[in-house]
């Protein structure tokens, strides 16, 4: 098996293990666990290996994707530029996405428009309140499966943004820290590391070295690699100097960036040492992009397994509690949900009040700054003869929107809903024990290990700041026979005047903001506080037992396959697969529309059904079904196809992995013909042996049975009516069952004759319900119902 192969299987198994968990959440309700479990499932099925930019603000991260790619498809600057998220992967066609604040829609854009979607400074982004920006570009790097996520700047006053830095790094599977030789290694930067999982491997790129001579560059590299040593992480990070300027301009083929320094030499470092740094990072990354994907997946997997089998225990051990020791529990988690309840109330509005003050300083810093601008747009539109523009447009990166339109307050309102929303943020540490505080309490009492703390919110959840606009009362304005004597102290007026409104918008924004954290902290509580005592009420049953032991050994397996600590044989196809939904595997037989229907065939289908439903679920679940399954050789042939007509692929798929390795090992051991006779009557859907035969033909028998003492309303096919006979029923219920049948298919010929003449007719209009369903109703009557038509011997006789 080679490496990719392994790791598809490995893939696969940690897929299983994770729907088992999706079912167990779900049977007990529990949303939160489910959510992660669809999290990490999209994870797996996308099988994308992220690598994350990070680094403080102007280190040049940008410009070294850029190079990376081989193209400008970022855009770069002095000022922090990249403000949001942005994605870019491997695309046959170049494309561009971008996400809205709050919302799951992707909406196309041009690689033209990014500029504007991510700098920091664009009014447009802040207008749409970007959040995410998502490119497919032709780049052969991409192509080794890599996802490059450029993250915010941290360090600059863009503090949304690297909190959005910060929020990603856990999902990251690998990590470039992007320093520079001019102040290597800043506090934010150290910072950041902490939060990159363990499994992920840190790359980190001394940038900007042709700013300095060789002996500086030695010297920074140096302090980079001990500081680095120094730090938590179990593994100190390679360490690579180079120019990503220089880099990109090689690669450009010379000439075309226009911000070149000086002090480059383009003839001493031609490609700013960015193709030996590619080169190693592809020949790492290559070798090491399954089994770190798979290590991070496998550290998700088992947190959320942790997290499930936490909460069953609490169970199992709530229900072995004494009288007095429940009420004990009871009061506990009562006064930590009250205790919550008031630190919380304490906590949102202390935020209230940090996002207010973070607001009053941005109005004070910048009152007359805006106070002038906007007097001199109205004074500049007065001398003009026009007044301003109020339905401009956003404008872009370069050029800033006309003060007093639409489109600048717009960019003013976003900015400073980014820095509200950034310093409420800074307090969610504090408010996320309070949103599980009775768990943390009913796990404390019993004694188990393990600390319940939600985060409340990533930036781009909270909502943003509504919209602000004013017009000028034209009252104000000075008339059309000159400019008037105080016209600039009514321009400072309706200035002060607008600020003033300005302000108190953004105090009632945030007033909102506070209220809505209050109501969503109280609802994710309540959510909690409802799962801990679904938990409570009904411990653990023996099948959620068995079904975490399974889930953690299929875990434990993955791990040991992933450091190859274990060298055990791989058994004939996997061995414990996740428990099938129900509400997928379960689709009943519709009910037909006309008003026949055999009671033998209905008997039957009744006893196939609930025979293949609970026989589906079982053999998809447990081992010792479907070692048994395998062992009989399966279902006959009808009722194989009528299996895979009722069960769900993941269910097929579980339960007949087992037995097709079982047939695949069984051919390759058979040396002689005779034994290969065997081998493919065994697996060849033998009716003697298919253990769901047995069951139709035994219900078949009490069916058949029941109409020696039925009424004369019963109805049966001509199959059905044979098989009565056979078995000897009176002669007077035989009769009778004869007059209903012959009368069903009197009525049925003629509506088939009718039907076959108004078809030929071209009269479909004029067909009823009776008429269009008749001749599928004859073959009911005839053959009887095609979910339990039985394979026929040499001889004749159908098997049973």
């Amino acid at each position: 098996m080679d490496l990719l192969e392994r790791y598809r299987n490995l893939r696969l198994d940690l897929g299983d293990a994770t729907r088992s968990l999706l079912y167990l959440a779900r049977a007990r309700q529990n949303e939160a666990i489910e959510a992660a479990c669809r999290r990490l499932l999209k994870r797996l099925a996308d099988d994308r290996f992220a690598v994350a930019i990070v680094g403080q603000h102007s280190r040049g991260k940008t410009t070294l994707m850029n190079a990376l790619l081989g193209a400008e498809f970022l855009p770069t600057g002095i000022l922090p530029m990249t403000s949001v998220i942005t994605v870019i992967r491997y695309g046959s066609e170049p494309r561009a996405l971008y996400y809205r604040r709050g919302s799951d829609l992707a909406m196309p854009t041009t690689f033209e428009e990014v500029p504007r979607l991510v700098a920091r400074e664009s009014s447009t982004r802040a207008q749409l309140e970007v959040v995410r920006v998502e490119l497919e570009v032709p780049a052969e790097l991409l192509r080794l499966g890599l996802t490059f996520v450029d993250t915010p700047g941290v360090g600059s006053t863009d503090l949304s943004g690297a909190l959005a830095a910060r929020d990603f790094l856990p999902d990251a599977d690998a990590v470039l820290l992007v320093t520079a030789v001019d102040s290597a290694l800043t506090t934010p930067e150290l910072e950041l590391l902490a939060a990159v999982p363990p499994s992920a491997p840190v790359f980190c790129v001394v940038n900007k070295v042709d700013l300095v001579s060789t002996d500086q560059t030695n010297a920074v590299v140096g302090f980079v690699e001990r500081t680095l040593l120094e730090s938590a992480r179990r593994e100190s990070p390679e360490v690579f100097a180079l120019s990503a300027l220089q880099g990109l301009r090689h690669r450009l083929g010379g000439g075309e960036l226009t911000a070149m320094p000086a002090s480059l030499s383009a003839a001493a470092i031609p490609d700013g040492g960015m193709d030996a740094f590619q080169a190693r990072l592809e020949a790492t990354l290559t070798s090491v992009r399954a089994p770190v994907a798979l290590a991070t997946a496998l550290d998700v997997a088992r947190g959320i397994l942790t997290d499930e089998r936490r909460m069953l225990d609490l169970g199992e051990r709530a229900a072995h509690l004494s009288e007095a020791e429940a009420i004990v529990l009871r009061t506990t988690m009562s006064a930590a949900a009250g205790r919550a309840e008031t630190e919380r109330a304490r906590v949102v509005a202390a935020m209230r009040e940090d996002s207010q003050h973070t607001l009053d300083v941005a109005l004070t810093a910048h009152r007359q700054e805006w106070h002038d601008l906007m007097v001199d747009a109205w004074a500049h539109a007065d001398d003009a003869g026009a007044p301003v523009d109020l339905d401009s447009a956003g404008s872009t990166v370069d050029a800033a929107p006309t003060p007093g339109t639409p489109a600048w307050w717009s960019a003013i309102t976003a900015s400073l809903s980014e820095a509200s929303a950034a310093a409420v943020l800074r307090r969610a540490d504090e408010l996320g024990p309070t949103l599980d505080a009775a768990l943390s309490s009913a796990l404390d009492t019993v004694q188990l290990d393990g600390d319940a703390v939600s985060t409340p919110w990533a930036s781009q959840e909270l909502p943003g700041f509504g919209a602000f606009s004013i017009v000028r009362d034209a009252a104000e304005r000075p008339d059309d026979h000159g400019v008037q004597t105080r016209s600039r102290k009514r321009r400072d007026r309706q200035a002060d005047r607008v600020l003033g409104l300005f302000g108190d918008h953004l105090h009632e924004q945030n007033d909102r903001r506070a209220e809505w954290i209050g109501r969503d902290a109280a609802r994710r509580t309540n959510d909690s506080r409802a799962r801990l005592e679904r938990y409570l009420q009904a411990p653990p049953s023996e099948f959620e037992r068995d079904a975490i032991a399974r889930i953690a050994a299929r875990l434990d397996a993955v791990g040991d396959n992933l450091t190859d600590r274990s060298r055990r044989q791989r058994t004939a196809g996997p061995a414990h697969r996740p428990t099938p939904s129900l509400h997928e595997a379960a689709r009943p037989t519709p009910a037909r529309p006309a008003p026949f229907d055999c009671v033998v065939c209905a008997h039957e289908r009744t006893a196939l059904i609930e025979d293949l439903r609970h026989r589906q679920f079982f053999v998809a679940t447990r081992d010792r079904d479907q070692a048994e399954f395998a062992h009989i050789g399966g279902l006959c042939a009808q009722h194989t196809w009528t299996y895979a007509s009722l069960a769900s692929p993941v269910g097929i798929a579980s339960a007949y992995a087992p037995l097709v390795s079982r047939a695949a090992e069984t051919l390759d051991a058979a040396p002689t013909a005779s034994s290969l006779l065997d081998a493919a009557t065994e697996f060849g859907g033998n009716p003697e042996a298919c253990p769901v035969c047995r069951v139709v033909a035994d219900a078949e028998r009490d069916a058949l049975w029941a109409l020696d003492t039925a009424d004369g309303g019963a109805t049966v096919c001509m199959r059905h009516l044979e098989a009565a006979a056979a078995v000897g029923l009176r002669p007077e219920a035989l009769r009778c069952l004869a007059r209903r049948l012959a009368e069903n298919l009197h009525r049925h010929a003629e509506d088939m004759r009718a039907y076959a003449l108004k078809r030929e007719a071209l009269a479909v209009s004029s067909l009823t319900v009776e008429e269009s369903d008749a001749y599928r109703e004859a073959l009911l009557m005839i053959a009887g119902d095609p979910l339990l038509a039985r394979p026929t011997s040499l001889d004749g006789d159908a098997e049973m």
